[in-house]
């Protein structure tokens, strides 16, 4: 079993147990399909989930009262990432994670995907060349050409390199 991270429980919701989760999958509809969450290895069922603002509210099965979900704020939910069927062309971040990443404007290997950061609008794959050195590529379409898993390679088209600091 491979255990991901679905979000973060930070917060109670009213008096019946109720939690409020920040989401840490692309959408709500992606959460939805979690039916059992890990919370310190410990496996918990949904009796119920729904969007609330950019959260999602939650019942756990036997955390029944506003002090068992007390405990449980500040904990990482987990999913099995074998229980989530994806799309066809959709994956994990984590599937992709040590890829090489070749350039196709310099025809060339320059370095392996690191860490995928969020920002509030585009994810930024961190690629870390040969003098371990971070390259920031946004993972849109205009740059980010292919990901082959057979190869386990995405193909990429970077734009010019700005110099900061003496270095590219």
């Amino acid at each position: 079993m491979t255990l991901l991270e679905a979000g973060k429980i930070i917060n109670t919701h009213g008096v019946r147990g109720e939690v409020k989760i920040e989401n840490y999958c692309d959408d709500e509809i992606f959460f939805k399909k979690i039916k059992t969450v890990y919370i310190d290895s410990v496996p918990y069922n949904f009796i119920s989930k729904r969007p609330h603002k950019n959260f999602v509210l939650a019942v756990i099965e036997n955390i029944d009262t506003v002090e068992k979900a007390m405990a449980l704020k500040n904990k990482v939910i987990y999913f099995d990432k074998d229980s989530v069927k994806l799309k066809e062309g959709q994956f994990f971040i984590s599937d992709i994670i040590g890829f090489d990443v070749f350039d196709e404007r310099s025809s060339k290997i320059i370095g392996k995907l690191y860490r995928v950061d969020e920002l509030p609008h585009t994810r930024l794959n961190i690629i870390k060349n040969e003098d371990d050195i971070d390259i920031m590529i946004p993972d849109v379409p205009e740059f980010v050409k292919n990901v082959d898993f057979e190869s386990k390679t995405i193909t990429i088209s970077k734009i010019n390199e700005v110099i900061i600091d003496g270095t590219t």
